[in-house]
């Protein structure tokens, strides 16, 4: 009897909630079927009074029929306030069942009524009636064989005892027929349900997997988010403490500069040894300079401060400025450098910044691997494309190594980590670079034969005549020693930092007029006598000094960092007054501010000669 689910004893979870279910699904469409048994007895009502049955007989059954009906509507009522569960289950399963019966039971009572009390042209009509209402009702629960059984057996039964008791000819045969065309129905029901079941019990373990797969999904997808965020924040500490680590950094690259020269500032010799330890510690704070450069590179394309700004730009203009530079670098490690490029301008749309630091990573790491042959940089048209490619004869990448070539800190030549190999970080960037600037990067490797990486650009229309020709400009040299005495402006808050400064640029010719702000470095313009040729500030700058009441809050106001330092000198010194910002701040827009105010921009760390050389090329 285990097809009437009178009980969840003995059922997996899964199961007793299918059972439950399917339960509930049935008081739920129940109440949709006694309308039409209403319309259908309704009908009938009429018929049963004109016959010869006896009120006696018929109104009982009538009764039995409306009090299931009563008894189904409130069981309604009852189960909207306490539902069917797991402890409930055995109390409305056997209400279920004997309600299907005594309903069953009613209509099966009231066809054999009136098969006796209906001339025998009625009993066809009867017998359609009956059949039908037992297979729908059989077919309705389909899924569900104790209900189905309920609800059929009862009319079958007392269907087939009718006709087996009629004296008429061939409702012997007839019943035989009803009796083989129920148990028929029963066991394919039966088989039915089996499937229907299985087929639950699979969409169940679906969902259930789905549920897992999707725990498992936002598991993964927190992790990565965790992960984002914790590098987000690596990159914002980073680009945030980039000022407060260059800062120190930059006054060590001035001082070890100074002790770098063969003279101090009296006219001296330095002695050799010492200078031999002062160009190994320029070299480790080259080294360290190199490394923060990179570190702090990356911040910024991590933490989203270097913007991408594409414009119309020649290709050759821009990559030609790498020439003199690597052709001296490869002829120092005995490389031969070769420059190939179109004899005629080469247009695209890019970011020139982004593009040079693409290509200069890359000729640097072919100048760090390669030990003997050449590097080569070309750039030739494919379709509509620009294909600026730098090929070496260096070891070659092995194809185990190619996918995670682009990862941070990877390096498949430099096992031992050695520190002048770098840190692996130069291919790092230019991943970066190329998906920030939405580039194509191809790489093609043979061991013991070489590389070649593949830059893919647009390729453009020129501008139009006389709208921006661009004009090619060689990298530019150092000039000669500055004549003495030539007055420049340097604002720092940072009194390691001034001095530092002014020692090295005065140890170079200079004449310098410091200050910690605009109005410090106004009185020692004005100590000097004489009109300074231009002016470096640093970028962030404390509060100017004095500041209160009887003060101009207003000029105070403008003073607190370089550009508006830079502002207030010009307002003094004339409006053409070269300047040059000194930062280790990351932001991007601080670029455009100091293009807006005709500022040139330097990241921090600056060695001497390199200000100077600034400094001579601009005067």
């Amino acid at each position: 009897m285990r097809f009437l689910r009178l009980r969840l004893d003995g059922l997996d979870a899964a199961d007793r909630d299918i059972h439950i279910e399917q339960l509930r699904e049935h008081w739920r469409l129940d109440v949709w079927t006694v309308p039409g048994q209403a319309v259908v007895l309704a009908a009938l009502l009429p018929v049963i009074w004109r016959s010869t049955a006896s009120p006696w007989a018929w109104g009982p059954l009538v009764a039995l029929l409306l009090g299931s009906w009563t008894w189904g509507a409130l069981s309604q009522r009852r189960l909207r306030t306490v539902g069917i569960q797991a402890d409930t289950y055995a109390h409305w399963r056997a209400i279920t069942l004997l309600r299907e019966l005594v309903q069953s039971s009613a209509w099966g009572g009231i066809g054999a009524l009136l098969w006796g009390a209906l001339p025998s042209d009625w009993h066809l009509l009867i017998l359609t009636g009956l059949i039908v209402f037992a297979f729908t009702a059989m077919f309705f629960s389909i899924h569900d064989s104790g209900v189905a059984t309920a609800a059929n057996l009862p009319i079958q039964l007392i269907l087939m005892g009718r006709l087996l008791a009629d004296d008429a000819p061939g409702t012997g045969t007839i019943a035989l027929i009803l009796a083989a065309a129920m148990f028929t129905c029963l066991g394919v029901g039966r088989l039915i349900e089996r499937r229907l079941l299985e087929a639950e019990r699979l969409r169940l373990r679906n969902a259930q997997l789905v549920g897992e797969l999707e725990g498992e999904i936002n598991k993964v997808r927190q992790a990565r988010d965790e992960a984002q965020e914790a590098n987000r924040q690596k990159s914002a500490f980073l680009a945030a403490a980039s000022h407060d680590l260059r800062q120190p950094l930059h006054s060590l690259t001035l001082l070890s500069g100074m002790l770098t020269q063969d003279h101090d500032r009296t006219g001296a010799e330095v002695p050799a040894h010492l200078q031999q330890t002062a160009q190994r510690m320029q070299s480790a704070v080259d080294g360290l300079s190199f490394v923060f450069d990179q570190l702090f590179d990356i911040a910024r394309l991590d933490a989203g401060k270097q913007a991408h700004l594409p414009r119309l730009l020649d290709l050759g203009e821009a990559l030609r400025e790498l020439h003199q530079e690597y052709a001296v670098a490869m002829e120092a490690k005995g490389l031969t450098w070769t420059l190939d490029a179109p004899p005629t301008p080469t247009w695209t749309s890019a970011d020139p910044l982004f593009v040079q630091r693409i290509v200069r990573n890359l000729l640097d790491n072919a100048l760090r691997y390669t030990l003997q042959g050449g590097v080569r940089l070309r750039w030739r048209r494919r379709a509509d494309q620009w294909c600026v490619q730098v090929w070496d004869s260096g070891p070659g990448i092995a194809r185990e190594l190619r996918p995670r070539v682009f990862d941070d800190f990877v390096q498949g030549h430099n096992p031992q980590r050695q520190r002048r190999e770098g840190l692996g970080l130069g291919l790092a960037m230019v991943r970066r670079l190329v998906q920030a600037g939405g580039y194509t990067l191809r790489l093609r490797s043979r061991p013991q034969q070489g590389s070649v990486f593949s830059l893919s650009l647009p390729v453009c229309l020129p501008p139009r005549r006389g709208a921006g020709d661009a004009q090619a400009h060689s990298a530019p040299t150092l000039a000669a020693q500055p004549p003495e005495g030539r007055l420049i402006v340097l604002v720092d808050d940072d009194d390691d930092v001034l001095h530092a400064m002014r020692d090295s640029l005065e140890a170079l010719g200079w004449a310098i007029a410091c200050g910690h702000d605009a109005r410090e470095a106004t009185e020692a313009v004005a100590a000097a006598g004489r009109m300074p040729l231009a002016v470096i500030s640093d970028w962030r700058l404390a509060p100017p000094s004095g500041t209160g009441a009887g003060t101009d809050a207003n000029a105070d106001a403008m003073a607190q960092d370089g550009l508006a330092c830079i502002a207030a000198l010009r307002h003094e010194f004339g409006h053409a007054l070269p300047a040059w910002l000194l930062t280790g701040d990351l932001d991007a827009q601080l670029g455009e501010r100091c293009a807006a105010a005709g500022v040139r921009l330097l990241r921090k760390p600056q060695s001497a000669n390199s200000l100077s050389a600034a400094l001579n090329v601009s005067l």
